[in-house]
Order: C-alpha cells, then structure tokens, then sequence
C-alpha cells in the first residue's frame, strides 16, 4: 500500500518485498520442519547449499552470492567436524526427503538461508553473518527482476 504510493519509509532497507507475485510463497509442512530439526547442521547444510547453487545460477545472481555460499561452505565444514548423536538422515530415493528438496527448490534464497539460520544447532554468529551478507547481495543487484528472487 505505501510502495504503490511511493510512500514507503524503508526504502531501499525495506525487507518486504511491494512487487506482485506469480507463485505464492512455498513453506514447508509440519513433517518437513520436524525433519530440519532431527536433521543434523552439516547434513542441513549440505542440502540447502545444493538447493541455493542452482537457485543462482538459475536467477544468474552467482556472483552477487559468492560470499554466502562461501560462509555456507566453512560452516558446513565445521559442522562436520562436531559430532551429532543419532540425527535423521535424508535418503535420495525417500519421498519425504524428494519433497523437502522439491519445496527447498522453490523457496526463495533468503528463505532458504533463514532456514538454516533457524536451525536448532545455529551458532548466533552465523545468522549475524548471513545477514551482513544478505545486505551485501542485495546492494550488488540492481535489476529488479533479480531482487524478486530473493
């Protein structure tokens, strides 16, 4: 209502997106949302970061996301190298685990790396800097057909 009249006090702060939508916004079910938390940080990690690659390229923002997708790749390293006792695991051929990468592929790429940050196991730090790394992204991209996308 603002944006249209140009009246938006956030400018370009603004985290809300005033621009209209084709698809409506995928979120995840019960089911899924219970699998992020049995799943372990590493394992999350490494699906989401699959799920964000393709979701820049597709959008052609690869470059503009060079730096989270790095911060994603030390901490998954980390990740890895802490133990977790028992955690989920996601099977290719599992349909539970086709369909959470199915709505993982739709979902925005700041939804998807909210998702991480939101993990049981998330460090603090982390989503302080994911988030100075959104910023970052978002003042690269001037094209508004890419800011859609995240």
């Amino acid at each position: 209502m603002y944006f249209a009249r140009g009246t938006c006090t956030n400018g370009s702060s603004c985290e809300y997106c005033h621009l209209p939508h084709v698809e409506k916004p995928t979120n995840l079910d019960k089911r899924q949302r219970e699998m992020v938390c049995k799943l372990s940080l590493a394992q999350l990690l490494a699906t989401v970061k699959q799920c964000m690659k393709s979701r820049a390229e597709a959008t052609g923002i690869q470059e503009a996301a060079t730096e989270i997708l790095s911060i994603m790749e030390a901490w998954a390293l980390a990740a890895m190298a802490k133990p977790k006792a028992e955690a989920a695991e996601l099977t290719p051929g599992a349909k539970s685990s086709s369909k959470f990468r199915y709505f993982l592929s739709k979902m925005s790429f700041r939804a998807q790396v909210c998702l991480v940050m939101r993990h049981p196991d998330a460090e603090p730090w982390f989503a302080e800097e994911m988030n100075k790394a959104l910023d970052a992204m978002r003042s690269q991209i001037s094209d508004s057909r890419l800011q859609l996308s995240l």
